[in-house]
């Protein structure tokens, strides 16, 4: 399955992390940088619609889901936040 990858996260990307400092900005710990880049692949395959497929997003596509997520949806997949949302 192939799953598209927002602009500027093809696969060069780990080479230039080091060269940009505002990179940077929100966390100097790896980890974090991991779940912001899975967050953003993760909304943009299943929250941002695009133009060029006709409005649909690139999971709804594939044929993973039928619908535009939207960030409560998104925000759902992990309990810690969906009790922050209910309270």
């Amino acid at each position: 399955m192939r799953v598209a990858l927002p602009p500027g996260l093809g696969p060069g990307t780990v080479g230039l992390v080091g060269r940009r400092s505002f990179q940077y900005a929100f966390s100097k710990k790896f980890e974090n940088h991991r779940h912001m880049i899975a967050l953003t692949v993760v909304f943009y395959n299943f929250c941002k619609s695009h133009k060029s497929l006709g409005g649909k997003t690139p999971a709804q596509a594939a044929g993973l889901t039928d619908y535009v997520w939207t960030a409560r949806d998104l925000l759902a997949l992990d309990p810690t936040w969906t009790d922050r949302i209910a309270a």
